[in-house]
């Protein structure tokens, strides 16, 4: 009998997604993310980078897991950018 590596995939799929969603869900709760921006823009780019590659290698648990990995990223990615957008807003009336 030979041991069915791809349950290690899903099992790696499974707890990565799972260790992202509640991270995921307090950002759009707080409206806010705690990361840093290099950190959200280089880790949104890389995901969708590894999803490329995962569609054209056709594997199906990595394409999962890095769609997953990009549409989270790029929530907290969405944030971070309304929260300097935000900032930026509050210098000018400041300013004036």
């Amino acid at each position: 009998m030979t041991f069915d590596y791809s349950i290690l995939g899903l099992l790696g799929l499974t707890l990565v997604a799972l260790g992202w969603i509640p991270q995921t869900i307090d950002t759009i709760k707080r409206r806010h993310s705690g990361l840093t921006m290099e950190f959200d823009v280089l880790y949104t780019l890389g995901s969708l980078s590894l999803m490329a590659y995962s569609i054209y290698i056709n594997n199906l648990i990595f394409i999962a897991l890095n769609a997953a990995a990009t549409f989270m990223a790029a929530i907290g990615l969405y944030f971070k950018l309304i929260e300097r957008k935000r900032g930026k807003e509050k210098k000018k009336i400041k300013k004036k």
